[in-house]
């Protein structure tokens, strides 16, 4: 990697409750400052909407769609700091797409990270009552407003469902760069329309996924514990009640089981342990939430890491941690953990709600294989050629450069 040092500025508008985006914005800023890289952060947060008057909040509709402050504020920004590329990570609902016609005025390329469906789907999930749901991209954008599909409520949604219709009747979205996380985000992006014809070009996206620090060499396979981990949300989507079944199946049929560790707190806490209480699992650990480190320590000395969800999510982190830990992954066949979870290679991959099959592969599992200890060689392998910082900085770097280059031409 060979890049002439940039002055960059990321825009990120933050929700209301942390997440996995600000994390992700915060660790590629120190990435690329270290790599030497000016960079500067234009940043705005939805708990500013709380303070709104009542006359602000009766135009965040139109400033949801459009911000004049946002466009004065980030052209000063490009001007002041000589801005040679902007990398764009969220909008909502604060900060709006004006800021992409702000850097576009000063002829400075837009680079837009796509963390999840929102383009496609106002509630950003292609989730609906628990089940994917793709009623947006086959029948249009009211079948959100129909459902409330944007934190429950129709106005919200249909906010986000018109600066979505705004923009893409625009031309804003086409005149965009894009980094999608994983293959299976680019192939739902193209499928961005509008009156039947595609909205976005496959050059236009690139492909680079999150990374992750280097926990450090993995523990030896034949060196691992006897327990299977899950440190996902508890949550029916991530699959929690099909993976207790698949259990209640394992223990009835393994003559010495293994344990099952749960280091996480989510909605469905209580559930779970009623139901593990209801059907006498004896095999079943629920630590709750546990530090990050602390997460990683066992996910280090499992025999495998378990995400069984029930929709395409966006970029589990957890494989890319569980990878660097020469962890295999047991996940379901759908979406982006289908699409990062080479079945047989780095671990298996089911059917999401087939219990059954679930069960059979812990019933299975033989540490001392050599298909279960290659499958741990080939997540840690995967991790150092996708999801370490520095072959990350790379990929990002390479994507600045030819964004740069196709803009210039």
């Amino acid at each position: 990697m060979n890049m002439e040092k940039k002055r960059i500025l990321i825009v990120h508008n933050a929700y209301k409750i942390p997440g996995g985006e600000d994390a992700v914005v915060a660790n590629e800023m120190r990435l690329l400052k270290d790599a030497g890289h000016e960079v500067f952060l234009y940043e705005k947060n939805n708990t500013e909407l709380d303070s709104y008057s009542l006359f602000q909040k009766l135009l965040l509709p139109l400033r949801s769609i459009y911000s004049r402050k946002t466009y004065r504020e980030v052209r000063a920004l490009i001007r002041e700091h000589h801005i040679d590329l902007v990398h764009v990570h969220n909008t909502l609902l604060v900060i709006s797409p004006s800021v992409y016609d702000a850097a576009r005025s000063l002829d400075v390329p837009v680079v837009q990270t796509i963390h999840n469906y929102r383009l496609l789907c106002p509630n950003a999930l292609f989730l609906r009552d628990g089940r994917i749901c793709q009623d947006c991209l086959s029948h249009g954008l009211r079948q959100s407003v129909k459902h409330a599909c944007y934190r429950g409520s129709k106005s919200q949604t249909l906010i986000v469902s018109l600066m979505l219709h705004y923009h893409r009747r625009r031309g804003t979205y086409s005149r965009l760069s894009y980094i999608c996380l994983t293959d299976f985000n680019k192939e739902m992006l193209l499928r961005l329309h509008l009156r039947g014809k595609p909205l976005l070009s496959p050059a236009q996206i690139y492909v680079k996924p999150n990374f992750t620090a280097d926990p450090g060499a993995p523990v030896p396979y034949d060196k691992r514990q006897p327990y299977f981990l899950f440190a996902s949300r508890m949550d029916a989507s991530k699959g929690i009640f099909v993976l207790l079944r698949a259990w209640e199946r394992y223990e009835q049929a393994a003559e010495n089981p293994k344990e099952l560790m749960l280091c996480s707190s989510g909605p469905e806490e209580n559930a779970v342990r009623e139901y593990i209480q209801a059907h006498a699992l004896s095999h079943v650990t629920m630590l709750g939430q546990i530090s990050h480190d602390e997460v990683l320590s066992k996910m280090r000395h499992a025999l495998a890491v378990c995400l069984p969800t029930q929709w395409y999510e966006g970029f589990p982190v957890v494989i890319a941690e569980s990878f660097a830990c020469g962890t295999p992954v047991i996940g379901s066949n759908i979406g982006n953990v289908g699409t990062l979870v080479a079945h047989g290679e780095t671990g298996l991959t089911h059917a999401p709600a087939d219990a059954d099959a679930l069960a059979d592969f812990f019933l299975h599992w033989d540490p001392a294989s050599e298909a279960v200890q290659a499958m741990s060689a080939n997540a840690r392998r995967t991790y150092e050629n996708a999801y370490a910082p520095e072959k990350n900085l790379e990929m990002l770097t390479e994507i600045y450069k030819d964004v740069l280059k196709r803009e210039n031409r």
